[in-house]
């Protein structure tokens, strides 16, 4: 009966959000379809989950309310100023980045693929020289996995990685533009994919794969390109080899940590899937178990001693100031419950309601859909890079809101904050080459 329910609710809220801005891919669709896939997984108990309580559900519904609420408050106030909500015209023509054809965003793709990926780089001669070879490290992924987890994998560059993600954002624009994916366009997802294997985590990974993806469909809602025939054979090739590179390292990581696969809670049905690589218990368990573990901490630890003012929420920041001795290091990750596995993702209203209280779990939900429909509307009319690089990220973040709150990682923040000023910096310098070439071109007609 609850699996009718949710698909009766999700279709008609994405049926809904189609109407209002125009398009399938916007925040309110995916906000809807990534909770309903993990909901709809975890009612139809595959493992034998604890129950999700009544406190739980209510707090899930008023957070979806306020989510719903915010994204569609800027669309009643445009409405109310007679400002149009669907094919909207832009202040002008192109979008800026690629007034030049490219060209400038070209270089700054591979500046930040290149760094990303030298620092890759230099956490692999680390590991290789401490364990031997790549194989070695490959090997001892479960040890690599635990020292990650307590803090003590130091052999990398801090925070020269994150510029991969960054790259990842220009990738996704760029092969948006040229609609198929260049070898360049592959090099920041390589070293993303890279340093995952590494360190024998998967988040990387997820999350580079929900830029490429967010970037790629907002820039081709704006772009005045049409996609032809040919084009679009090229852009399923490229999204293939994608998927192949982001699936391959999952399988890498998955086989080198040797993920168990024999849960005893898992169904008959569950567990002829056991040696699947692209449906398995853990991989189910890893795209449903989020709610109940949210759920058990609603039952047991509600009303616990709560964290520092945004603790979670802005933890690069918290992490930096710690560095310094200003404040105390935050935990890296969550507290677990049993449902009746171990697990300790627990959505991203659980770290909000650590950090804020009863407003985390109602009024950040409405700020982040206001948020989302504002930028949204804003990059329809005045087709600015930076507004398409924060709409980009807050995509991913409502894509990622069903496992955790993702501005708690730093290669989410400080990426975002890399392209916050160094986008305006390349259009005002593909702004200036413009105005030059057309002082030149004046001039040589005037000559002739």
């Amino acid at each position: 009966m609850s699996i009718i329910i949710l698909t009766t609710i999700a279709v008609v809220f994405i049926l809904l959000s189609r109407m209002i801005f125009g398009k399938w891919f916007n925040h309110l669709a995916l906000y809807t379809a990534v909770w309903y896939m993990m909901l709809a997984l975890y009612e139809i108990k595959l493992m034998e989950f604890v129950d999700i309580k009544p406190m739980a559900w209510i707090s899930l519904t008023g957070a979806y309310i306020s989510f719903f609420l915010g994204s569609i408050t800027v669309f009643v106030a445009r409405k109310c100023f007679n400002k149009p909500t669907t094919n909207i015209e832009p202040s002008h023509g192109e979008i800026i980045l690629f007034a030049d054809d490219g060209r400038i965003i070209k270089y700054a793709l591979l500046f930040f693929s290149l760094t990303g990926l030298f620092g890759v780089i230099y956490q692999w001669i680390a590991l290789i020289h401490k364990f031997g070879s790549i194989t070695a490290v490959i090997v001892q992924a479960n040890l690599l996995y635990r020292m990650r987890v307590e803090g003590k994998l130091v052999n990398e560059l801090p925070y020269v990685f994150v510029a991969a993600f960054a790259g990842v954002f220009l990738s996704g624009i760029y092969s948006a533009y040229k609609n198929r994916l260049t070898w360049l366009s592959l090099i920041p997802i390589i070293a993303v994919i890279l340093k995952d294997i590494s360190n024998a985590g998967r988040a990387g990974m997820l999350t580079a794969l929900l830029i490429f993806i967010a970037s790629f469909f907002l820039y081709r809602h704006i772009a005045s390109e049409k996609v032809t025939k040919k084009s679009r054979t090229g852009l399923l090739i490229s999204a293939a080899i994608i998927l192949g590179l982001i699936i391959g390292g999952a399988v890498i990581v998955k086989s080198s940590r040797g993920t168990i696969e024999n849960y005893a809670a898992s169904s008959k049905q569950l567990n002829k899937l056991k040696n699947s690589l692209l449906i398995s218990p853990s991989i189910y368990l890893y795209f449903s178990s989020h709610v109940g573990v949210y759920s058990e901490y609603i039952e047991h630890d509600f009303d616990e001693d709560k964290y520092m003012f945004g603790e979670f929420t802005f933890q690069p920041f918290y992490n930096i100031l710690a560095k310094f001795g200003m404040v105390e290091t935050p935990p890296t990750f969550d507290k677990g419950y049993f449902i009746p596995m171990y697990t300790n993702t627990s959505t991203y209203l659980k770290p909000l309601h650590g950090d804020f209280g009863n407003a985390g779990l109602y009024v950040v939900p409405f700020l982040l859909g206001l948020t989302a429909s504002f930028y949204w509307y804003r990059l329809y009319e005045k087709k600015k890079g930076v507004d398409l690089a924060i709409l980009s990220f807050l995509y991913v973040l409502i894509m990622y809101s069903y496992i955790t709150i993702l501005s708690r990682y730093s290669f989410w923040t400080l990426s975002l904050i890399m392209l916050v000023f160094v986008i305006p910096f390349m259009e005002r310098l593909i702004e200036r080459k413009i105005k030059v070439k057309k002082i030149l071109s004046g001039s040589r007609e005037k000559d002739s």
